[in-house]
C-alpha cells in the first residue's frame, strides 16, 4: 500500500494534447463557441462557461517528480497575456493543492 504525500505538477491537458500535434488553443475556442451557441444566455454567469473550459485544459491529468517539472512546462513566447494570467493563477492553486505530498510505502 502506498500513500502520497509529496508530489510536482506535471503537464497540462494543453500539453499533452500539443505532444499529440493537437491545437488545444483551437479546441478552446470551438468548444467555447459550440457551449455558448448550447447555453441560454446569462444562464451560465457570464464568464464561468470560458473558465471553465480554460480550467479544464489547463489541469494536470498527470503528476511528476520535482526534477521533471521545469522539463514539462517551457516557455512559450506565443501566450496571449490573459490566457497566460489565468494559466498563473490556476498552476499556483494546482500547486497548493499538491505542496508537501510524498509518495512513501506503507
Amino acid at each position: 500500500c502506498f500513500a502520497v504525500t509529496r508530489a510536482a505538477p506535471g503537464p497540462s491537458c494543453a500539453d499533452v494534447l500539443r505532444a499529440m500535434h493537437h491545437e488545444p488553443e483551437l479546441m478552446f475556442e470551438a468548444l467555447k463557441r459550440r457551449a455558448e451557441e448550447c447555453v441560454v444566455v446569462g444562464a451560465c454567469g457570464g464568464d464561468a462557461l470560458p473558465c471553465g473550459l480554460a480550467h479544464a485544459f489547463d489541469s494536470m491529468p498527470y503528476l511528476v517528480s520535482a526534477g521533471c517539472a521545469a522539463f514539462v512546462h517551457p516557455a512559450d513566447d506565443d501566450d496571449d497575456e490573459d490566457e497566460e494570467e489565468l494559466s498563473v493563477l490556476i498552476k499556483r492553486d494546482e500547486a497548493k493543492a499538491v505542496a508537501g505530498l510524498e509518495l512513501v510505502a506503507r
